[in-house]
């Protein structure tokens, strides 16, 4: 049960929280491939329609 804020896709934030760490490693080639597989993933749950509206906007 949510009380405030947005309900929040685990998979997604999984891939920020671990392009973010790689990133303030400065693991370069690493966060470059989170971030493409975090890109690649919101296109495919937004064109499966799986994010709510500010899901989308987070």
């Amino acid at each position: 049960m949510l009380f405030f804020g947005v309900k929040k896709n685990g998979e997604l934030e999984a891939l920020i929280s671990k392009t973010r760490m790689n990133q303030s490693n400065n693991y370069k080639d690493a966060a470059q491939e989170n971030y493409k597989a975090l890109c690649s993933r919101y296109k495919e749950l937004l064109s499966a329609g799986k994010l709510n509206e500010k899901q989308q906007t987070h």
